[in-house]
């Protein structure tokens, strides 16, 4: 069993903070079906472009 299938049932939950105004309207007009999907798009490519932005730093010369 792979560490994805071990960890599959696995929910996150996102809880919106005064000030995410613009998440929040833009969230809303996501119906309720493809929200959990285009939260886990932004995830992972806010990640993605963490990942690589640390990789460009380390690559850096001294």
């Amino acid at each position: 069993m792979t560490f994805m299938e071990q960890k599959w049932e696995k929910r996150y939950g996102l809880h919106l903070k005064q000030g995410d105004q613009e998440l929040y309207e833009w969230l809303d007009d996501i119906p309720d079906f493809n929200r959990s999907e285009a939260i886990r798009n932004l995830l992972l490519f806010a990640c993605r472009a963490i990942l690589n932005k640390k990789q460009q730093v380390q690559s850096w010369p001294n």
